[in-house]
């Protein structure tokens, strides 16, 4: 399930610990940890960031009470 969405969404790659391809192959392409890096910020910006959710949440949690 991880890799599904790590690598379907391109913000990392999933490795098996006891193969190191995967670990050279991000040593020697400079573009690729670049690229999944940026995707993995943005990502985690999108989804966890509070500026982003504040308006939604608080009017969830204003429902909720009933204000």
């Amino acid at each position: 399930m991880w890799c599904e969405i790590i690598e379907g969404n391109n913000f990392g790659i999933c490795v098996d610990p006891l193969n190191s391809k995967a670990i050279e192959k991000l040593i020697i392409n400079k573009d690729l940890r670049k690229k999944i890096g940026t995707n993995g910020r943005k990502r985690v910006m999108r989804l966890y960031c509070w500026n982003d959710n504040e308006k939604q949440m608080l009017t969830i949690y204003n429902k909720l009470i009933g204000s």
